[in-house]
């Protein structure tokens, strides 16, 4: 037995302290027929799955175990006997060793060996420790006799896992598979093969069940941060709120921003302010409508306002409070009820309703109390008459309904509830509060109430929290009355929001009648303490509603659960004879007044006498009683047993009367109470024949409600991703219509929707554009008088619907703005046709650019007709578009010949050059343009011409697309006077250079002379020191020296004379022989005494000559004029 207490031990410290795996763990349990049950589901097992199996069975701890070996051919699976410590991995089968249970702790197996003959459940033992997983493991029971593995697939069941079961029919052995079954604990019967093909699937379940309790103790663990920068934010703390409703919220928001992990998203919220007013904006579900659930209001107008507004005075305001408001809807609704109610009954009575909200932007649109014209659909045409006022943009509360409502905020959670209310409605809030937190805002409404006051809450609410506080009025409506309560009620917003005490004088305050009252109250509190009798309040099932003096000598709490019931705490025979006097007392509505022998606790007896008097109050409908206790001091046998029986004579008389009369009494209580228990006895038989045949009705119904539970469990499951896919639908919805409603107010193009009986359903702000207002919506549309100069629309509109044909016009309007007028199908998501669309598009600027382009064009146009040189205009395909006059005169072609033809076909294809084409097909669009382009061509009837071509790519707008500029300019006559000045050139550059040989000659004879002149010098040194060197030896190096100078004169001489005779390279270039002409003079040796001038005649801009030899000439011509 240690061991198992061992085993008891290990489980209590684990259930504390759950091991978590990553992966889904399976427990199979089997025990006779198990080996073939083993075989037939391993071999079919995937290698893949992801999960772990752990396989239990019974074994003799005496015999080894072969299971290992004969199912390692059933499977490629790994498969091994378990040992202490194992550590579990997936993809691995486990077998349970002989004579050993078998736990998972820390991601291991431990394993605890059997003591003597004991032989646990071990299938139990291991499920409930595989049961602490949670959602992450599945149990299954195959083949085996008793009862092992139901207690474990109970634990399993209860923690969230999966369990099933085979098949009885096919077990070798049933007991096991029929016992957990017969149990109610059983998810799935499976045979072996299905439990083998659904495997797969379960095993999915369980690992997003895993995610999913990942997911949410992460979300759980994070939220406190979110709540952080909220609270700082906004003064709102949003802990108690729901938190499935918060983690979708907080996950849209993430998918909106693409972010993945909740740090991600905290650190973007601290960064980014925007962001946390989004997903505040987010969290209040600001979710109402007029006379949200109609059937409710109804029963409140009937049930609720009858019984708080009938036989109040005009003088006693109704005071009601809707926290959680919203935009308003609610409250206002509210407003109309009442006022409808005080007309029909012709009641004046002052109304206040005080309407609360966080969310200051949903305050301020019920401030205004503007609506769209979408609350049409759910309010009657009476009541929108009645109580709004029609507005361009939609619907306003009147403002008498609209006195009656004054909006705050208020915070339900942290700030003081309003007092004195008859009524609340607090509708749809509550379900996005958890459960400790509803409790009490349902403490803090029934201190708001005043006596009976209603409470009135959403269809889908409840005071199951609460239901001491208040009674039901409407179960299915959700109208409650506020209870009296017995207890002081815990204000525990009044932690948050008590003051600080500051001690004050209250003798120095206490003066006049505040004194004398005082002095009174303490006054009647000595009396009371000190001379009334003890006694108890209670109410008709003698609950204790207050102690009033010392009672201890006549009650006594007994042992066990506390209790307040007087029967449970009087003491001894004082319960009969109290039940006795309280059940009279009670069916006449009369005090009754009993007198008792009760014995002390020290043995003497005491004569106590009670009185049991009914009593009822104002605020409430319900009947109380008062019992006080009068100790009437010691009983005469109790005095005769102290008294000197040597002094006094004994009264036996008297205690015999005594007694006779206790005894009367006595046989009084129990012969009523004898009829009492008779009439409860036929009653009990009576109610044991209907007990009896409900039984067999129940058991009738239990059977159909186990075949409904299955369904309807299937039914759940469709409904939950229903209901989700409705949820997102509807956000989808709403946002579309949110979407729509800002398109319609925010297009700037006057726009009419008409349904198919040609009457207005929807205009946009500038359909008044049209001549359609706000106000015309229902109205026909062949009823109105339009701004435009148009033929008839409403014809326009028939047709369009009858022949299901969209059609335009361009038209004006009466001030000559140009619009085209469209109507269009208005089709349904089902492809119907349900009426169309008028829309006004203002193309009065296009009309003018077109006009204004019209003009341009013809101006072009002549343009083009005054042009000398031949023009074309060709579109991207190369074909003609317009030519100008010149190109038909010069080409001799007409205008039938040209347009619309390729520019290559023109003249019998005499434009179809290679160059051509590769210029505007390829050079032309990348650059846009080019200019002298030379064709040489011999042109029918114009002979041989030669023409240049400039083309340009231009961008017409109007046109949407490109077009090519050519112009065609014809250079014949200019390249021939350009050969006739070549050939003037090529003359010219002749006799220049015969000028320049006539000038060498003439040069080379004056160097002669000037060499003979030069050189006469130096040869007279050389002589003249030839002959003083003879005459003085000693002046040799001298004479030398003046020698050597000599000769290298003459050699220089003969050098200069060389170049100067060296006829040049004559190199031509095109030179400006005036600017050379100019640089000569300048950079001549003028004389002191001459004075330059130079004129340059024209035509000397480009001359082809070598400018080297020219600036010979004109040096030597410069220097012979300075000469």
């Amino acid at each position: 037995m240690r061991k198992r207490e061992k085993m008891d031990e290990i489980f209590e410290r684990d259930r504390d302290n759950k091991t978590k795996t990553s992966f889904p763990v399976i427990g199979i349990g089997a025990s006779a027929g198990g080996l073939d049950a083993f075989s037939q589901l391993v071999r079919d097992l995937k290698i893949d799955s992801g999960a772990a199996y752990v396989l239990i069975q019974h074994l003799s701890p005496s015999v080894d175990s072969q299971l290992c070996s004969i199912l390692s051919r059933q499977t490629l699976i790994p498969i091994s006997e378990i040992k202490d410590n194992t550590l579990i991995e997936p993809n691995h089968i486990y077998i349970s060793p002989p004579g050993s249970s078998i736990i998972i702790k820390d991601g291991a197996f431990m394993l605890n060996a059997f003591l003597g003959n004991t032989h646990p459940k071990t299938i139990d033992v291991f499920f409930k420790s595989l049961a602490k997983f949670g959602p992450q493991v599945a149990g299954i029971i195959l083949s085996g006799t008793g009862s092992d593995g139901t207690k474990g697939l109970r634990a399993i069941k209860e923690n969230g896992g999966i369990t099933l079961a085979q098949v009885p029919e096919t077990a070798q052995f049933p007991e096991m598979p029929n016992s957990a079954i017969s149990a109610g604990v059983v998810d799935y019967v499976y045979s072996i093969s299905e439990i083998s093909n659904n495997l797969p699937e379960i095993i999915h379940k369980l690992i997003n069940a895993k995610n999913k309790l990942d997911e949410d103790e992460y979300f759980s663990l994070t939220f406190k941060d979110v709540f952080t920068i909220l609270r700082n934010r906004f003064k709102v703390d949003f802990t108690p709120y729901c938190k499935p409703t918060i983690k979708r919220r907080l996950k849209k928001r993430m998918t909106l921003h693409h972010i993945k992990t909740l740090e991600k998203y905290i650190s973007m919220l601290r960064d980014d302010e925007a962001e946390v007013e989004a997903l505040y904006n987010d969290l209040l579900i600001n979710v109402t409508s007029f006379f949200r659930d109609p059937q409710s209001f109804e029963a409140i107008s009937k049930e609720a306002l009858p019984q708080l507004l009938e036989g109040r005075t005009s003088d006693n305001a109704m005071r009601v409070w809707v926290p959680g408001c919203s935009t308003g809807q609610e409250s206002y609704s509210l407003a109309i009820l009442i006022l409808e109610y005080l007309e029909e009954k012709k009641l004046n009575i002052k109304v206040t309703i005080f309407a609360t909200d966080i969310d200051d932007n949903a305050i301020n649109i019920a401030r205004v109390g503007l609506y769209g014209e979408e609350i049409s659909k759910t309010l009657s045409p009476e009541r929108l008459k009645k109580f709004f006022v029609k507005q361009p943009d939609g619907y306003k509360v009147c403002k008498r309904v609209r006195d009656l409502c004054v909006f705050s905020r208020h915070d339900l959670i942290s700030d003081p509830p309003f007092a004195h209310l008859d009524l609340i409605s607090c509708r749809n809030l509550l379900i996005y509060i958890e459960n400790t937190q509803r409790k009490l805002i349902l403490q803090d409404f029934h201190y708001a109430l005043v006596s009976k006051g209603i409470l009135f809450l959403g269809v889908s609410e409840s005071i199951n929290e609460s239901p001491n506080l208040f009674t039901v009025l409407d179960k299915r409506h959700k109208i409650f009355m506020k209870k009296v309560s017995y207890t002081r009620p815990t204000l525990h917003f009044l932690e948050k929001h008590a003051p600080q005490m500051v001690g004050i004088d209250t003798q120095k305050k206490l003066t006049g009648f505040d004194l004398l009252n005082t002095v009174q109250l303490k006054a009647d509190e000595i009396v009371l303490n000190e001379y009334a009798p003890a006694g108890v309040i209670v109410n008709e099932d003698l609950e204790i509603l207050q102690f009033r003096g010392e009672t201890g000598r006549f009650l006594n709490p007994s042992p066990g659960v506390p209790s307040f019931n007087l029967i449970k705490m009087i003491r001894g025979s004082l319960s009969m004879k109290l039940h006795t006097a309280f059940a009279k007392a009670k069916q006449n509505n009369m005090p009754v007044a009993e007198r008792i022998i009760l014995e002390d606790v020290n043995g003497s007896s005491r004569s106590i006498g009670f009185e049991v008097r009914p009593f009822e109050i104002q605020q409430s409908t319900e009947r109380f009683y008062i019992i006080l206790f009068t100790d009437l001091g010691e009983h005469d046998s109790a005095r005769i047993a102290k008294r000197d029986i040597s002094q006094e004579p004994l009264s036996l008389i008297d205690d015999y009367n005594a007694v006779k009369l206790e005894l009367v009494q006595t046989q009084k209580y129990l012969k009523a109470n004898l009829e009492e228990k008779e009439a409860m006895a036929e009653g009990f038989k009576s109610t044991y024949e209907e007990l009896e045949t409900s039984y067999e009705e129940l058991q009738s119904i239990t059977e159909e409600l186990e075949t409904a539970k299955e369904q309807l469990q299937t039914s759940n499951e469709e409904m939950s991703t229903l209901n989700e896919e409705l949820e997102n639908r509807n956000i989808t919805l709403a946002q579309l219509n949110d979407d729509l409603n800002n398109l319609i107010s925010s297009v700037q193009i006057p726009v009419v929707i008409i349904d198919c009986n040609m009457r207005i359903r929807i205009v946009t702000p500038l359909a008044e554009r049209l001549g359609v207002l706000p106000g015309d919506v229902g109205r026909l549309i062949t009823s109105l008088n339009l701004y435009i100069e148009t033929p008839n629309v409403s014809r326009m509109v028939a047709e369009a619907l009858k022949d299901l044909r969209e059609s335009e016009i361009e038209m004006k309007d009466r001030d000559g703005h140009w619009f085209i007028l469209r109507i269009n199908l208005y089709r349904t998501a089902n492809n119907r046709i349900d009426g169309c669309l008028l829309s006004m598009i203002d193309v009065n600027d296009l009309k003018l650019s077109q006009l204004k382009a019209l003009d341009a064009q013809l101006y072009a146009e002549t343009l083009l007709e005054t042009l000398r040189n031949p023009f074309v205009i060709l579109d991207p395909d190369l074909s003609v578009v317009s030519a100008n006059r010149a190109f038909y005169h010069v080409f001799k072609l007409h205008p039938s010949e040209v347009t619309n033809k390729l520019v290559y076909e023109l003249n019998d294809h005499q434009w179809d050059i290679p160059e051509l084409r590769l210029l505007l097909e390829q050079i032309l669009p990348k650059k846009s343009s080019f200019e002298n382009f030379e064709v040489d061509h011999v042109f029918p009837g114009l002979g041989r011409r030669v023409m240049l071509l400039n083309g340009r790519q231009v961008f017409q707008k109007l046109i949407g697309r490109n077009l090519i500029l050519l112009e065609f300019e014809d250079v014949t006559e200019h390249i021939r006077t350009r050969a006739n000045a070549e050939n003037l050139e090529s003359l010219l550059k002749q006799r220049t250079n015969e000028l320049i040989e006539a000038e060498q000659l003439a040069a080379a004879g004056k160097v002669a002379a000037m060499l003979g002149h030069d050189l006469r010098s130096p040869i007279q040194t050389i002589k003249n020191d030839i002959y003083l060197l003879r005459e003085f030896p000693g002046e040799a190096e001298e004479r030398l020296k003046e020698i050597n100078d000599a000769a290298n004169r003459m050699i220089a001489m003969v050098e200069e004379l060389r170049a100067n005779m060296r006829t040049p390279p004559f190199t031509p270039q095109e030179v400006d022989l005036g600017d050379l002409i100019g640089r000569c003079v300048k950079e001549a040796s003028v004389p002191p005494d001459v004075t330059t001038h130079l004129v340059v005649g024209a035509g000397l801009e480009s001359v082809t000559l070598d400018p080297l030899s020219m600036r010979r000439v004109l040096d030597n011509l410069v220097r012979n004029a300075f000469e």
